[in-house]
């Protein structure tokens, strides 16, 4: 099971679970997503499960997020390295 950071951004990679439950998702594979703990929900890696928006997500004037969001595995997600920051 992998650990996520709330605020991090991931790549969305769904596992057959994911992929299996959620043939309409709004997430697919390759899209950025960034990790976040919603008002009233379990908070990030509860049961291995996380809640994710889309990356480029913008907050109104009151703080709240603007968009959909969806319930994945951590498992689904891979850690996206900053621009600029190639090991080569």
């Amino acid at each position: 099971m992998n650990k996520v950071r709330v605020n991090s951004v991931y790549s969305f990679s769904p596992t057959w679970l994911d992929a299996a439950s959620r043939p309409g998702t709004i997430f697919h594979e390759g899209d950025r997503v960034r990790v976040v703990n919603l008002y009233g929900c379990p908070p990030a890696n509860t049961m291995g499960h996380c809640y994710v928006i889309p990356a480029d997500a913008m907050k109104d004037s009151r703080g709240n997020y603007t968009c959909a969001f969806a319930l994945v595995q951590t498992a689904s997600l891979v850690k996206v390295e900053p621009k600029g920051m190639n090991h080569e």
